[in-house]
């Protein structure tokens, strides 16, 4: 625990930060909103100069040095640099297992639950598991970074590892304050954009009708995630590739197209509403703020009987521009348009359309999510697994356990597989076409 110094700089959060501190509240002793990355680096690593690159970049990092508290009814944050980095460095070598031990290690440091008003909000452990293997761990708040700011912060500290070990000179990162986020923030909300963004997504949610999930279980949220993985294999997604070259779409757009008719299929509906992530960064100077940015909202779908891919992806398209404009409007604001505690949402699809690939002074590393973070219903991770032609492209389900077991999950992932490979070979079929192909998975509630 680190208590805030003479010097400490008081600030109101971001809106993304708000959302997160009032959702800790109502389970203060939970871990569920932690985050963790293990990188597993292949090559030889200097663990004080490595200690020395995380100081360097956490230190010029707002977020990471903040604490949350009410100051007179008012909810501030407290930025206090400390001398102290929260990272240490454990030789794992001589266990008997060092992977194994590494991974519990791991397991066991994300289960942490993290006070906001007093402890640091990041963790960061170098683990060697070989002469030539070392895991980086990285645990922090959601409340501090989104997954984009994670991925900066990563980027900076194999940057400036690389700097040290070859006797650069040492030159600040130059990240974007907070504060200025802060001061955008408050234009916006004073703003005419602010009030045609509010009439939009009032207008969109109204006529949204209930959100089709891939099952009828609702149950709480769980701090644990129940996990799946589903390989598309390189000649899949060359083909999918190749769908969207002819159409002048992106592979996304018919990811998208994939996963919604299959969802479409799986519940018997035709309207899909797919949470979609936003990076949330509207200029420049964003790209250089890590903070808790991102902004999920809702994206409808009408998934028609007689769309084949390509124009079912083309629909995805034309809806997604549709509300791109308006990204900015919180979508935790939009729960209020809901009644009873209706989700806004379904899936959420968070793609990310590039591997992000780190170099430590030439060794190369590969990002490995320990925890992502709490799941309503079922969440999925679209990345591919290089830059080339030659990767494969990765789909990681997460899902609720409360609501889908390890069989019932190992079964979706299986139908997904099946329903995206059959269409990616016959993209010409339509929904209705496929549909026809499978037994129905769940009949239709008509009473």
């Amino acid at each position: 625990d680190v208590n805030a110094t003479e010097d400490a700089v008081v600030m109101a959060l971001i809106e993304g930060q708000k959302e997160i501190w009032i959702a800790q509240q109502m389970i203060e002793q939970s871990a569920r909103y932690n985050t963790a990355e293990c990188i597993k680096i292949q090559g030889e690593i200097a663990p004080a100069v490595f200690q020395h690159a995380v100081t360097q970049v956490v230190k010029q990092i707002d977020v990471l040095n903040c604490r949350y508290q009410l100051q007179q009814g008012t909810l501030v944050q407290t930025l206090a640099v400390s001398e102290m980095v929260n990272h240490q460095y454990l030789d794992l070598r001589a266990d008997a297992d060092p992977e194994q031990s590494a991974w519990q290690w791991m397991q066991h440091d994300v289960a942490y639950p993290v006070d906001l008003a007093r402890s640091m909000l990041y963790c960061s452990c170098l683990l060697q598991v070989a002469d030539d293997r070392f895991y980086w761990y990285q645990r922090v708040h959601h409340i501090a970074l989104d997954g984009y700011g994670v991925a900066m912060v990563l980027r900076e500290v194999a940057k400036a590892y690389g700097q040290h070990m070859q006797g650069k000179p040492q030159r600040l990162v130059g990240f974007t304050p907070l504060q200025a986020r802060l001061d955008e923030e408050a234009r916006y909300r004073q703003s005419d954009h602010y009030l045609r963004d509010q009439e939009f997504w009032q207008a969109y949610c109204r006529r949204l009708p209930s959100a089709p999930r891939l099952s009828p279980v609702r149950a709480e949220v769980s701090d644990q995630v129940q996990r799946e993985l589903l390989v598309l294999p390189t000649a899949r997604f060359c083909q999918m590739k190749a769908v969207a070259a002819r159409a002048s779409l992106s592979w996304m757009d018919i990811w998208l197209a994939l996963f919604a008719g299959y969802v479409a299929w799986k519940t018997q509906e035709t309207e899909i509403i797919l949470g979609m992530p936003f990076m949330n960064r509207h200029n420049g100077a964003h790209f250089r703020l890590p903070a808790m940015l991102v902004n999920i909202l809702p994206l409808s779908i009408q998934v028609e009987p007689q769309r084949n891919l390509v124009e079912l992806a083309t629909h995805i398209r034309t809806a997604m521009e549709t509300i791109k404009p308006h990204t900015q409007y919180r979508g935790m604001q939009l729960l209020r348009l809901r009644e009873d505690d209706e989700p806004l949402f379904g899936p959420v699809v968070n793609i990310m359309p590039f591997y992000e690939a780190l170099d430590f002074n030439g060794a190369p590393a590969i990002i490995d999510n320990v925890h992502g973070g709490p799941v309503d219903d079922c969440a999925l991770r679209v990345v591919p697994a290089g830059n080339d032609d030659q990767s494969p492209l990765l789909i990681h389900l997460d899902a609720n356990p409360n609501i889908y077991s390890a069989a019932v999950l190992a079964t979706l992932r299986q139908e997904l597989m099946n329903w995206v490979t059959y269409w990616l070979e016959h993209p010409e079929q339509q929904q209705c076409q496929l549909c026809l192909l499978y037994t129905s998975p769940r009949p239709r509630d008509r009473s």
